[in-house]
């Protein structure tokens, strides 16, 4: 059997992460030192490094591999 998948953008993906992490974008966007509409506006466009997906993961508690991790398995 094959598993269905599920497309999301990478603004519905970090929104889901933050959800699942308890902060809010702006919390977010506050510990990447940057403002909330800022990171928003980003989000909108998906543009982000590698290395800015991995350190919002650090962030968020996570580990960023193409997608976000979290402990118990559940990846977005």
């Amino acid at each position: 059997m094959i598993a269905e998948v599920i497309i999301i953008t990478l603004q519905q993906k970090v929104k889901v992460a933050c959800a699942m992490a308890g902060i809010s974008l702006t919390e977010l966007a506050a510990r990447m030192g940057t403002s909330q509409p800022n990171l928003s506006k980003r989000l909108r466009v998906g543009r982000f490094t590698k290395e800015e997906l991995e350190e919002m993961a650090t962030y968020l508690g996570c580990e960023y591999i193409s997608f976000f991790q979290f402990k118990d398995g559940t990846k977005i």
